[in-house]
């Protein structure tokens, strides 16, 4: 905040704070306006086929993902469907797999470091309750 000496300074700081409000009205209506544009029924339609038919590579995680769900759905799950299905719904699976992964990696890395860290600070080896342990015993 601005230390202000005179009657000048005072409408200045009063001029440029009301402009910053209509600055920040502004934004939060074009906020506004793309959420209802993105919020469309043909929007959403369109951005959920975009999802099936459009990849996102990402590296190794991606690899391992898409390994996973092939083997997953194509070795247990449709063992027995015929080849469209067997070729079909691993390809659309992977799509969505791929993309939910783009959109959320920073989720996805927290999830994986919370995994990490709780199983490194298991206690593997306690077989006694160290609280109620004597340690003169």
């Amino acid at each position: 905040m601005k230390k202000i000496n005179n009657i000048k300074e005072l409408r200045e700081e009063r001029l440029r704070l009301r402009l910053e409000v209509k600055r920040l009205e502004k934004q939060i209506l074009d906020d506004v306006d793309l959420i209802k544009n993105d919020l469309k029924p043909g929007n959403l339609v369109s951005g959920f086929f975009k999802n099936l038919f459009h990849r996102e590579n990402n590296g190794i995680a991606t690899a391992g993902v898409n390994i996973g769900i092939d083997m997953l759905l194509r070795n247990l799950i449709l063992r027995r469907s015929g080849w469209l299905y067997r070729l079909l719904i691993p390809y659309l699976a992977k799509n969505i797999a791929n993309n939910y992964m783009a959109s959320n990696h920073i989720n996805i890395a927290e999830i994986a470091r919370f995994l990490y860290d709780k199983w490194r600070n298991k206690d593997h080896h306690a077989i006694y309750d160290k609280g109620t342990a004597d340690i003169n015993y």
